[in-house]
């Protein structure tokens, strides 16, 4: 039992579900709440969910949090892009939510997956690289760069050093030229 909210004993592979209606009262305020804070700002997508695909989030559960985001912000002047986490790796998205604008991927290498979900005519992607064998610029940037290649699509690339620190691996040519031979 939630001791600070009285929620009731509900499973770890459940709290994503529709299966208990105190929990999503207080996933569908916190949604809200966040919403309404952060109106102001113009620089933000919402995403759902990351790696929902992991322990139980479910496509119902995903939903009702894009229309808790769509109602909220029905009556105010900044509406933000609202992105749903769809694969590592590949996947075709089916039946997507209409107000969801951008479905990303994690580590979509090669980018094929932007070929397979070029009809949704939503932005496609890659928010999630990183490299833990040998995490330096271009192991972290080369599937972003494929991706990008692949169909211009929209993506985060980040890097351990964010400050160029390891210029010795950052050149952008070398990222290129290691991504188009990906």
């Amino acid at each position: 039992m939630n001791a600070v909210n009285g929620i009731g004993e509900v499973p770890r592979g459940e709290a994503f579900t529709m299966k208990h209606n105190d929990l999503l009262d207080i996933q569908i305020a916190t949604t809200q709440r966040i919403v309404q804070e952060l109106k102001e700002f113009d620089n933000l997508y919402c995403e759902i969910c990351n790696e929902p695909y992991f322990g139980g989030v479910t496509m119902e559960w995903q939903h009702r949090i894009v229309d808790a985001i769509v109602d909220t912000e029905k009556d105010l002047a900044q509406h933000h892009l609202i992105s749903m986490n769809i694969a590592n790796g590949r996947s075709t998205v089916k039946d997507p939510h209409p107000a969801v604008s951008t479905v990303n991927f994690h580590y979509c290498v090669p980018p094929d997956t932007v070929a397979m979900n070029d009809g949704l005519n939503k932005v496609i992607g890659e928010n999630e690289t990183v490299s833990v064998v040998q995490p330096t610029c271009c192991t972290v940037r080369r599937p972003g760069i494929s991706c990008l290649l692949a169909e211009l699509c929209t993506i985060t690339l980040t890097t351990p050093s964010p400050r160029n620190t390891q210029p010795e691996h950052c050149g952008t040519t070398s990222c290129l030229g290691a991504a188009a031979l990906n």
